[in-house]
């Protein structure tokens, strides 16, 4: 027997009904989480260009940390 994939009900655009497989519906992450995440990304590659401009030694782990903490307080 052939299986099914779940799917919701979405409406495009046009307002016609669409259908958005139960796997993808699942694997969306917030707007404004994937902005944080990429905020940080860029924040620890500008600290790892300083740490490397003026020989700082250091970590790519650390630099994140850093990265982190800047931009979600955390």
């Amino acid at each position: 027997m052939a299986e099914t994939k779940k799917t919701a009900a979405k409406t495009n655009s046009h307002g016609a009904k669409t259908r958005e497989p139960a796997a993808v519906r699942e694997k969306k992450v917030p707007l404004a989480k994937k902005h944080a995440t990429t905020n940080v990304a860029l924040r620890a590659y500008e600290i790892y260009l300083e740490r490397k401009k003026n020989g700082i030694p250091g970590s790519s782990e650390s630099d994140w940390m850093r990265a982190e903490k800047e931009i979600r307080g955390n």
